[in-house]
């Protein structure tokens, strides 16, 4: 028994651990190696949270608890069970940390799945494919947007949910040649409302997350479904000293959406 009475184990795989104590019981499990993490369940009408550190990876399988779910391996990575069919579910602000990755950013591609009634912040000390997290689901955080909270000091790779660029030590990389394509977040904030002024700004800042304009009543009538999607624009850059991509690479708005791929190059 540790300082808050954990289990302390050295086994392969925790199953259908429930917590059956009473209702104010807390899970505290340290094991000192790798484990998989078949189905631990805290009381559903419990307050209490599920607390699991490994000494190697953790893979999981359903991970659930009313309240905080926290995940550590201080010697390995933290990995689902089997790509789309695991979930970690938690009713308060939850944490992954852990030496190596969380989730897989090469084949199979299989990020960790989320529930999260809460922030989660996630930290990670090594990098796969230039990913050190990536994660998938829900996030129902205390941002404007949802996302992921990111411990200091930064992960060496990118930090990645439901595909959408969070940061990560090589976010914003100084690659002379390289790119960091995202669309998400941000707001774009137009100071005027004219119907001109919102589809160029969508075409020309298709990050944004959302729009922030004066809303023009007279014109309102006019948008419908369709406004947003086309003709495409092609500006010419070379007439401001900036450099565009070529035609062929530019992406249609419909089929320019969040579960697209980034595309990153980082000079090493």
């Amino acid at each position: 028994d540790g300082s808050n009475q954990e289990l302390d184990t050295t086994v392969d795989t925790i199953d259908d651990y429930s917590s059956t104590l009473n209702v104010t019981d807390n899970i505290y499990i340290i094991e000192t190696d790798a484990v998989t993490l078949g189905s631990v369940y805290g009381l559903t009408t419990d307050n209490g949270i599920i607390d699991i550190t490994a000494g190697g990876t953790i893979t999981t399988n359903v991970i659930t608890a009313a309240d905080a779910v926290h995940l550590e391996s201080t010697g390995g990575n933290i990995l689902d069970n089997t790509v789309g069919t695991t979930l970690i579910t938690a009713g308060a602000t939850s944490s992954l940390k852990a030496s190596g990755v969380i989730g897989s950013a090469v084949s199979p591609h299989d990020p960790v799945d989320v529930n999260i009634n809460g922030d989660l912040w996630v930290w990670a000390g090594s990098e796969q494919d230039e990913v050190s997290v990536i994660t998938q689901g829900t996030v129902n955080a205390s941002a404007a947007t949802e996302r992921v909270e990111i411990y200091e000091p930064s992960p060496p790779g990118l930090v990645i949910h439901d595909n959408r660029l969070m940061g990560g030590g090589n976010y914003g990389s100084g690659s002379l040649e390289g790119s960091i394509l995202s669309r998400g977040y941000g707001v774009s904030v137009l100071t005027r409302g004219i119907l001109a002024d919102i589809y160029y700004a969508r075409a020309l800042e298709p990050w944004g997350y959302q729009l922030q304009t004066n809303w023009a009543v007279t014109a309102g009538p006019f948008m419908d479904n369709d406004f947003l999607q086309g003709p495409e624009v092609i500006i010419d850059g070379s007439q401001v000293g900036i450099t565009i991509l070529p035609p062929q690479l530019l992406i249609n708005p419909a089929r320019f959406q969040p579960q697209n791929y980034y595309i990153i190059r980082r000079r090493k």
